[in-house]
């Protein structure tokens, strides 16, 4: 795990914070703290990692929209305006 959050940091700059068997990421970077998470995990114990993120609640209001601005917000790699200071989590199965 702190090698993962080492890479984050120094490669990708991103914060993150390892909580038991996952990392707690800023949303906008939670795929890329998986694919590095996974990356290291496969490396270190030569087995592909069952992984999930967990996306922070969506704002109360109407649903659909709350799920479109989500997915438009990924696809354009969320920004810090769209995600606000919200964080995903990557956990390990």
């Amino acid at each position: 795990m702190l090698s993962t959050m080492l890479a984050l940091q120094w490669e990708h700059q991103i914060p993150s914070l390892s909580v038991h068997d996952s990392l707690v990421a800023p949303a906008h970077s939670a795929e890329t703290a998986r694919r590095v998470l996974e990356k290291n995990f496969q490396s270190r114990r030569e087995v592909t990692p069952l992984l999930q993120v967990n996306w922070p609640d969506p704002p109360q209001g109407d649903v659909r929209q709350s799920r479109e601005r989500r997915e438009i917000a990924r696809l354009r790699g969320c920004t810090a305006k769209a995600c606000g200071s919200q964080s995903a989590q990557v956990v390990i199965f």
